[in-house]
């Protein structure tokens, strides 16, 4: 089996909080345990891809502070290789809090600090010599301040250049230079896609032609979540195929969602598992997670008893290839 590499330029410590019927303004005593866990895009996907059974590492750039030093140390004790790359300025930390009672989720998200051209030197040195032909490279999250423009696009240029599969998770400019460099696999949601094209997307149809927009700049496989309908679609040349998540009774956070479904479906990429397999496997780990509160990412045991619930629906006569 092929090893997933992640990438996280811009990871935070986030903590979670529950409280019953939070009072702005007020004091408020949190309930429960707190969770305190390293996140972001890429270390959320290598998390999630070994309770999948995955062979996976994950790479973060950190700043100096505090903060990044606590992150570095929580992450050492994940049992697969987590390799921190420190560099001057600071590291943001989240506040996820979780009101059971309005089942209301308030996130307090902090901007990260400057990062360099420089910063970026030392993330490729960082990823020589764990890259070895026919990985997975996932690059993915919200770009840290002031980060050189093109630094995906040359993230991903080294990847391929490594002979590697790349999947670029997220939107924004620097995700649409990166297109620029033709990765394997792109994945968005329906507001991040309108975003790239500045154009609402009202029904299916309109998430596949604008999938194949993609496809026709170069790109192999098109991932689009629709969070509002637990819906994922997978486009490429050949195939339109649309899943829906299972409904789970309990309401948890929405965090890390969105990043195990993108790891459940590259898991079954690098098991030889056919489309719609990855693609169930995908929404039923993204359903598990979306029933957690904070960062608890479900075992395959639990995924796979879930993924008969998955519903799959091909929409390859409505789309015909172009």
């Amino acid at each position: 089996m092929k090893k997933i590499l992640t990438l996280s330029l811009n990871p935070s410590l986030d903590r979670t909080l529950i409280k019953k019927y939070l009072s702005v303004g007020y004091s408020n005593t949190a309930v429960g345990e707190s969770g305190f866990d390293p996140a972001g895009t890429g270390i959320n996907i290598a998390r999630a891809l070994h309770q999948m059974d995955c062979t996976v590492g994950a790479v973060v750039l950190l700043g100096k502070d505090a903060t990044g030093k606590a992150y570095s140390a929580i992450a050492s004790d994940f049992d697969f290789e987590v390799v921190s790359v420190a560099v001057p300025g600071k590291t943001r930390s989240n506040t996820i809090i979780f009101d059971p009672s309005n089942n209301t989720e308030t996130n307090i998200t902090e901007l990260a600090g400057m990062r360099k051209e420089k910063d970026i030197d030392l993330v490729l040195r960082a990823l020589v010599g764990l890259i070895t032909p026919g990985d997975y490279v996932v690059f993915g999250g919200d770009a840290p301040e002031a980060v050189p423009p093109g630094t995906y696009a040359r993230l991903v240029t080294f990847a391929k250049n490594q002979h590697a599969h790349v999947c670029v998770v997220g939107g924004g400019m620097l995700f649409e230079e990166a297109l620029v460099q033709k990765p394997e696999i792109v994945a968005v949601t329906q507001i991040q896609l309108e975003g790239i094209f500045s154009v609402p997307l009202r029904d299916q149809h309109d998430l596949v032609e604008y999938a194949r927009k993609l496809l026709s700049e170069g790109v192999d496989e098109v991932l689009i979540l629709v969070p509002e309908e637990n819906e994922v679609y997978f486009i490429n040349k050949n195939r339109a195929v649309q899943v829906a998540f299972p409904a789970e009774e309990q309401e948890g956070t929405a965090t890390g969602v969105w990043d195990t479904l993108i790891a459940g479906f590259l898991a079954g990429k690098v098991k030889k598992l056919d489309i719609e397999e990855s693609l169930g496997l995908g929404a039923a780990a993204a359903s598990l997670a979306a029933a957690e509160i904070g960062y608890d990412f479900p075992e395959l045991e639990r995924i796979e008893e879930l993924t008969e619930d998955v519903l799959g629906e091909s929409l390859d006569e409505d789309h015909p290839d172009e």
